[in-house]
């Protein structure tokens, strides 16, 4: 027989007791709302409800948070009063049917710089910020000219960083049309919109010299520019006194005005500029130019001229 102290016999029996369980930690919030009658809860919702309704009339609908007042700031070419109206315009909007464009809140405003930039060509940038609470700033860069490409059927805007984009509607304004000058590419090659498509620089180029060639040289050119192919580094202008002006891409705009005011003015005397046939000045340090009837200006071989660039003269074989 065993016997078994007492000590023993309770520390037995717990093992065959049931152990008691822990009791829930009920938070402060839930008591409270224990506490509450049942009815109490159609309450809070409906004021949480009413709060947030409240909330969203204020932050979208009401004329506390409406966009009022908008400031243009870089409109030269483009009258300040069109901006403006084309502004109000996207702002009286809606989005689908119900939520409006002109509040704090709901305004886009990259949707609103690209409706602009759409709309005015001549914008280089713009950059829309708000101010709160009934603000928009609208700050502008202006291109003094549209560069457009113009191949066998269509023609594309070549941006200042080479890129392409498709010609609108918006092309076809007066004002637009005034400042545009037309890349007339004589090869059957058709142009892919989006980026790399020209080089960096491109447009800046086609657009300073024919700006130089009226404001340095005097020479005032056409609004169509002819390259035999995007990939030639070849341009061709025509003056208003007939003949032909063959510049290089490839050399900087400096280089080649600086070359033809000294030719003009030192070699090729000003009473037969209009027998001129063209001036190729395409190659580094020379220069060729052909009459109209195909006799040279000069027999001599070689001339060193001081500044800004040694030139050399030749007679050019007859193009076809």
């Amino acid at each position: 027989m065993k016997f078994l102290w007492k000590s023993q016999l309770r520390k037995a029996r717990g093992k065959f007791q049931p152990q008691a369980q822990k009791e829930k930690r009920v938070s402060r919030g839930e008591r409270l709302l224990a506490k509450l009658p049942k009815r109490s809860f159609f309450l809070v919702y409906f004021l949480w409800f009413f709060f947030v309704g409240t909330g969203v009339y204020i932050a979208f609908f009401s004329s506390y948070l409406a966009l009022t007042n908008v400031r243009i700031d870089g409109a030269a070419i483009v009258p300040e009063g069109e901006v403006r109206e084309s502004i109000n315009r996207f702002l009286a909007q809606k989005y689908g049917t119900l939520l409006p464009r002109n509040t704090y809140l709901s305004v886009r405003p990259m949707k609103l710089a690209l409706e602009l930039q759409s709309e005015y060509p001549l914008f280089r940038s713009v950059l829309i910020t708000r101010a709160f609470p009934h603000d928009v700033v609208v700050t502008l860069e202006e291109r003094q000219t549209i560069v457009l490409w113009c191949g066998q059927s269509d023609c594309a805007h070549v941006l200042e960083d080479g890129s392409v984009v498709p010609r609108t509607e918006a092309y076809e304004r007066e004002e637009n049309r005034s400042r545009t000058v037309f890349l007339n590419d004589e090869s059957t090659e058709g142009l892919r919109s989006g980026s790399g498509v020209f080089d960096g620089g491109f447009v800046t180029l086609v657009s300073t010299l024919k700006d130089s060639f009226r404001t340095r040289l005097g020479l005032e050119t056409t609004d169509t520019v002819t390259f035999v192919s995007r990939f030639a580094s070849e341009l061709r202008y025509q003056t208003s006194l007939g003949f032909e002006l063959y510049v290089s891409s490839r050399l900087p705009a400096e280089y080649t005005l600086a070359t033809l005011e000294l030719v003009l003015r030192e070699e090729i005397p000003p009473e037969k500029h209009e027998s001129l046939r063209y001036i190729d000045v395409r190659t580094e340090n020379r220069v060729f130019y052909r009459l109209k009837d195909g006799v040279s200006l000069s027999e001599e071989a070689e001339k060193e001229l001081l500044l800004p660039v040694p030139v050399k003269k030749e007679e050019k074989k007859k193009r076809d």
